[in-house]
């Protein structure tokens, strides 16, 4: 008699794009104070709506928060949060003790601004911009926090985007691919397509490494991206046949991420995930074999890819006669080099390239600064790390 075939896991990953409030008099279901993005928080956060529905341990939902910097343009016709940190620090002074607490993820959401410099206008080009460099120098300085995973703003990405992440970021949650009307006419009179193109992409909820050369097609790339579906959207709403897909992949021996997102500014956003929670509830009935955990984005990620989480790569920084640095670490990181910055005595931010000269050895250009604090970090393959500071006197 033959035996039965081992079953796979389903890891569900519950994102929330964290973007405040947005003051949209033709649309006033959109939140539009603090005050109200707080009230639902709460809601969404308290141990009842944790536990409304429990996964196979008996454990309520972890949620992944991917914060916002919504900065580098010219004009805020919704009076959208347009300081650095903002959202973040609105999230940190009031949730992050009940995240560490329940073990949610806080990761990186990004909008590329448009060369219009209108607000609430998005880019496809990744290289028509580099505020994301001035976002990542302030979390990293100001907050001390480097991203493991990301979501593309807008589900926009392309070659340049993706090649990018490869440098830094192991876990991209921006694949929407599935049944969408990929033609549907956007708000700003645009194809959907013209904009963000996920219409190639895998619609298995196992995670693939993508091509150098398309983002959207398996390849060589160290990155895992990952299948992130709208719960309740006009461009798509998840399906039955969504969530019953990660079930029998599972069946199948698979080990799945199932992934979907929401965001912070429509208190819909309750009912929305109930119904996703009954749904994956529900079909979970169906198949008894299949045991299912919610899991943060990191979290799933290592679980389902059987990635050994390792400790944060440490670094040694060292001064050159010529007023370089020398960063040298003994452990392994995800990408080709670290990422580096410093604050100025007169309180500008800088990224630092940094040159590879040997295995785990990098040196910065000579830097004409006399005294700075010197910040860097790396994730390494399971997504940890240590943002590390140094005062240097040159």
């Amino acid at each position: 008699m033959k035996k039965n075939k081992k079953k796979g896991k389903i890891y569900v990953v519950i994102a929330i794009d964290t973007e405040g409030p947005i003051v949209n008099k033709k649309k006033p279901e959109i939140i539009n104070k603090w005050s109200d993005i707080k009230k639902l928080i709460k809601i969404l956060t308290n141990q009842d709506f944790r536990n409304y529905v429990v996964d196979s341990s008996k454990k309520g939902i972890k949620y992944s928060w991917f914060l916002l910097t919504l900065t580098g343009f010219k004009t805020n016709p919704f009076k959208r949060p347009m300081k650095y940190n903002q959202t973040f620090n609105f999230y940190k002074k009031n949730f992050f003790k009940n995240f560490n607490l329940n073990e949610d993820g806080v990761y990186w959401h990004y909008h590329q601004p448009s060369p219009s410099g209108i607000g609430n206008e998005w880019c496809k080009n990744w290289s028509d911009s580099q505020e994301y460099i001035n976002i990542l120098n302030r979390l990293l300085i100001d907050q001390q926090f480097f991203p493991s995973c990301f979501r593309a703003g807008g589900r926009i990405e392309d070659n340049d985007l993706s090649n990018w992440l490869e440098e830094y970021i192991p876990f991209d949650y921006s694949n929407c691919s599935g049944d969408i009307n990929w033609n549907r006419i956007e708000s700003d009179g645009k194809r959907l397509i013209d904009v963000a193109d996920w219409s190639k992409a895998s619609r298995s909820w196992k995670p693939y490494h993508p091509s150098k050369k398309n983002y959207q097609y398996k390849g060589s790339q160290k990155r895992h991206v990952f299948r992130c579906l709208d719960v309740n959207s006009p461009v798509y709403s998840i399906t039955k046949g969504d969530i019953r897909q990660a079930f029998r992949q599972a069946s199948n021996g698979e080990d799945v991420v199932l992934s979907i997102f929401e965001h912070d500014r429509r208190f819909n956003v309750i009912n929305n995930l109930k119904f996703f929670l009954e749904t994956l509830n529900e079909i979970s009935k169906k198949f008894p074999k299949i045991k299912w955990y919610f899991k943060n984005a990191r979290d799933a990620a290592i679980s389902s890819q059987k990635i050994n989480s390792t400790s944060a790569p440490k670094f040694k920084i060292s001064k050159l006669k010529d007023k370089r640095l020398m960063i040298e670490t003994k452990d392994k990181i995800f990408g080709s080099r670290p990422y580096a910055c410093i604050k100025t005595s007169n309180k500008k931010y800088i990224e630092i390239p940094l040159i590879k000269v040997g295995f785990n050895k990098w040196i910065t250009s000579q830097l004409i600064f006399k005294n700075f604090n010197f910040y860097i970090a790396a994730n390494n393959n399971s997504g940890n790390n240590r943002p590390t500071k140094a005062l240097i006197k040159l």
